[in-house]
C-alpha cells in the first residue's frame, strides 16, 4: 500500500506515525511546502521575539522519519490530482501514484483575497517562513494593523507590539470575537489589549488595502476612511490552499467537507486538521482536534472503520498573557442558563452554560483558568449542573479559593498553565487538561522543562 501525506503539520505527522505502526510494511510519504520538519506552530511568536529557538520549536527532527522509514520531501508543493488515476501532480512536473491520499494542508491566506493584498507587507503569521517575513517587514516601521479575530490574530498584535509597533486593530462588530466570547468575557480581553497599547476599531470593516511603489501604505475602510500602516497581518479569510484539487471535484467551500470517516468527495482521499469542516462543529480547529484525527484518518486509509469521536470542543489562548478558554459550544441552540456567581470581578470572568435540560454544556474562563481540568469532564459528560460536586463550584465561583499557590508552567501547545502536582513531579509526566498533549517533566534547579514525547 502506497500512502501520501500532503502537509507535515500535527495532522499529517499524526497520521503518518499512526499509519507505519498500522502498516509495517506500506510505503509512506509526507510533501511539504515548507523547508523544516514538523514544528508547534503554537509557539511562533515566542520564536519571532526570541524566547524560543528554531531546535526548541521542532517537534520532529528529521531523523525521527528516518528511523520509522517515512519518506519526507521537503520543499515540495502539489498542484494537481488525477482522482481517477490515483496521481498527485509537483510543481516541478513529476507525478505520484498513491492508493489512499490524505489532505493534512492547514489554512494559508489565500493569494486573491481584499483587492492590495500582493503588497508587500501584507501577510500572516501561520508557518515559520512567515516569522522571517514580518521580522523583515517590520524594520524601519511605525504603524501595523491587525485583520481578523481570533487566536491568530490575538497572536500578531502581540508581535507587532513586541516588535515596537503602533497596532490598531479594526473589527465588524460592536465587540471582540462575539463568535466565540460573551460580552463580560470580550470586554476583559478589550481591556487587556487596550491596556498593551492596541487601538481597537470596533465597527470597521477594512475593504482594500493601498500601496506606494508595491509597499503597503495604508487601509481603507467600508466607510471611505484611510487607516495608515506599513504593515498589515492578516488573520481571517483563511482557506486550505487545494485549488488544485477543488479543480478535480473536490467538495470544499471554506474548508473542506468529510464524513464521519474523514473521508472527502474524491475516492481514496481524506482530509484532517485546520483544513477540514465536520457537521455541526462550534470550534474546528486546534491542536488535539488534528491529532486525533490524523490518528483516525490513518485508522481507515489503512483499512479500519473508525469514525471520527468528537472530543470537547475547546479553545485556548492568551491575549497579553490573559489566558482566555473556552469549552464546548459558546452559543448552544435552544434557552441557555449562565452561572457566573459574581464575576466578571477583578479582571476574572468564569461562567458555565447550563441547557435546558439543567445538563452543563459550555465553560468560559477569563483571567484565571485553575479549575479547566475539573470543569472539562463536567462539559465532556453533559453533567446535570445539580450533580456537579459542591467543591467544583467554590474553586470556580469563590473569588478567596483560586488564589492558591504551586508550581506551574505553560503549555507550549495551548498556553494553558498547568500546575504541578506532586504526583506529576514523582511521575515524571505531565498531561496538559487542554489539548491532552502529553509530556515529559524535567526540573532544573528551581524551575521546570517540558518536553514533547517522540
Amino acid at each position: 500500500m502506497r500512502y501520501v501525506i500532503v502537509g507535515n503539520g500535527v495532522a499529517g505527522t499524526k497520521a503518518a506515525e499512526s499509519l507505519r505502526r498500522r502498516d509495517r510494511g506500506g510505503e509512506i510519504m509526507v510533501l511539504s511546502r515548507e523547508t523544516v520538519p514538523f514544528y508547534r506552530r503554537p509557539s511562533l511568536v515566542e520564536h519571532l521575539v526570541g524566547r524560543v529557538s528554531q531546535e526548541e520549536l521542532l517537534g520532529r527532527p528529521e531523523s525521527f522519519y528516518r528511523e520509522k522509514d517515512i519518506e519526507l520531501r521537503l520543499g515540495t508543493e502539489v498542484v494537481g490530482i488525477d482522482a481517477q488515476a490515483h496521481q498527485v501532480t509537483l510543481a516541478d512536473g513529476e507525478t505520484l501514484d498513491y492508493d489512499r491520499l490524505l489532505l493534512a494542508v492547514g489554512l494559508s491566506r489565500p493569494s486573491q483575497g481584499r483587492p492590495g493584498s500582493e503588497l508587500k507587507g501584507v501577510l500572516s503569521l501561520l508557518t515559520l517562513r512567515d516569522v522571517a517575513a514580518l521580522q523583515s517587514a517590520a524594520r524601519n516601521v511605525r504603524q501595523a494593523l491587525v485583520l481578523g479575530e481570533g487566536v491568530l490574530g490575538l497572536a500578531m498584535a502581540q508581535a507587532f507590539r513586541l516588535l515596537g509597533l503602533e497596532v490598531t486593530y479594526p473589527f465588524s462588530g460592536s465587540r471582540f470575537w462575539p463568535q466565540v466570547l460573551n460580552p463580560e468575557a470580550a470586554f476583559l480581553v478589550e481591556q487587556r489589549l487596550r491596556s498593551e497599547g492596541v487601538k481597537l476599531r470596533p465597527e470597521m470593516q477594512v475593504v482594500e488595502f493601498l500601496g506606494q511603489g508595491g509597499r503597503l501604505r495604508a487601509v481603507r475602510t467600508a466607510s471611505g476612511d484611510e487607516i495608515p500602516c506599513q504593515v498589515a497581518g492578516v488573520a481571517d479569510g483563511l482557506r486550505p490552499p487545494i485549488e488544485w484539487a477543488r479543480e478535480a471535484g473536490l467538495a470544499a467551500e471554506q474548508q473542506v467537507w468529510v464524513d464521519d470517516r474523514l473521508g472527502t468527495s474524491l475516492p481514496d482521499v481524506y482530509a484532517a486538521g485546520d483544513a477540514v469542516r465536520l457537521s455541526d462543529e462550534p470550534l474546528a480547529f486546534g491542536w488535539l482536534r488534528a491529532w486525533h484525527q490524523g490518528v483516525t484518518a490513518a485508522v481507515n486509509m489503512s483499512g479500519g472503520n473508525a469514525p471520527y469521536r468528537r472530543r470537547t470542543a475547546s479553545l485556548s489562548t492568551r491575549a497579553f498573557g490573559l489566558p482566555i478558554l473556552v469549552m464546548g459550544h459558546p452559543h448552544p441552540q435552544g434557552k441557555v442558563r449562565r452561572e457566573h456567581g459574581d464575576y466578571p470581578s477583578n479582571g476574572v470572568y468564569k461562567e458555565l452554560l447550563i441547557d435546558s435540560l439543567d445538563r452543563v454544556v459550555g465553560a468560559t474562563m477569563v483571567g484565571e483558568v485553575s479549575e479547566a481540568s475539573h470543569v472539562e469532564p463536567l462539559v465532556r459528560q453533559q453533567t446535570p449542573f445539580k450533580e456537579v460536586p459542591a467543591e467544583i463550584l467554590r474553586r470556580l465561583f469563590d473569588q478567596r479559593y483560586w488564589a492558591a499557590a504551586g508550581a506551574e508552567v505553560l503549555c507550549p501547545v495551548c498556553k494553558f498553565l498547568m500546575h504541578i502536582s506532586e504526583e506529576d513531579l514523582q511521575q515524571g509526566r505531565l498531561t496538559c487538561p487542554i489539548c491532552g498533549v502529553e509530556f515529559n517533566l524535567r526540573a532544573t534547579g528551581d524551575r521546570f522543562q517540558i518536553i514533547m514525547e517522540e
